[in-house]
């Protein structure tokens, strides 16, 4: 049976904190085309794996040990700068934006996870554009209004501690994010990292 994955980056309590102040500023016009995504779903996503067998998941979390083992030091603190609609017209996804700085980190970060993928025979999935870091914050289920706009500065910066596994269960009430599997930089560079179940 074919379950769907990601590879995500958990946020800090206090990053959530600055995203709840700065989503309390959106306009309600625009809040009410949507509905806003709950805040224990609220993450990076580094890459979306899709569909993947029970076999393949033994080597995911390999590819994402391989790679903090290979990773001489952890990315640089990571920066949110702002809340905007997404890159699609019309919008789907009120997100928070971060840096471009930050945003080339980790497609270099996801590169390397690729390779590793690649190299335990794990299919690429295509990526077609680039890779852009933000955090879903609503998920748009209607146009908003033409004059509708959204650009809330936010100041959020934290460091990059962990690699989640994450599994996505889709469900008539949107989807459920279950962890499974946790691994800390700090444990990578030496012993297998630890489930954090």
């Amino acid at each position: 049976m074919e379950r769907r994955f990601f590879v995500a980056i958990p946020l800090p309590e206090n990053v959530k904190s600055e995203l709840r102040y700065a989503l309390d500023r959106v306009e309600e016009s625009i809040l009410s085309c949507g509905r806003v995504i709950p805040e224990e779903n609220w993450h990076i996503t580094l890459k979306f794996l899709g569909n993947r067998s029970e076999e393949d998941v033994p080597r995911i979390i390999d590819a994402m040990e391989s790679v903090l083992r290979k990773t001489r030091e952890k990315p640089e603190n990571l920066f949110i700068e702002n809340l905007t609609f997404d890159d699609h017209r019309p919008p789907r996804i009120v997100w928070a934006e971060g840096r471009k700085e930050s945003s080339d980190a980790l497609g270099v970060l996801r590169n390397l996870f690729d390779g590793e993928c690649a190299a335990r025979g794990i299919e690429r999935r295509d990526d077609r554009a680039g890779f852009t870091m933000h955090v879903s914050l609503v998920r748009l289920f209607r146009n908003p209004p033409r004059d509708a706009y959204v650009q809330e500065p936010v100041y959020a910066e934290f460091p990059v501690e962990s690699l989640d596994l994450m599994e996505s269960n889709l469900k008539k009430s949107g989807a459920e994010y279950v962890l499974v599997k946790r691994i800390f930089f700090r444990e990578a560079k030496g012993a297998k990292g630890q489930s954090r179940l």
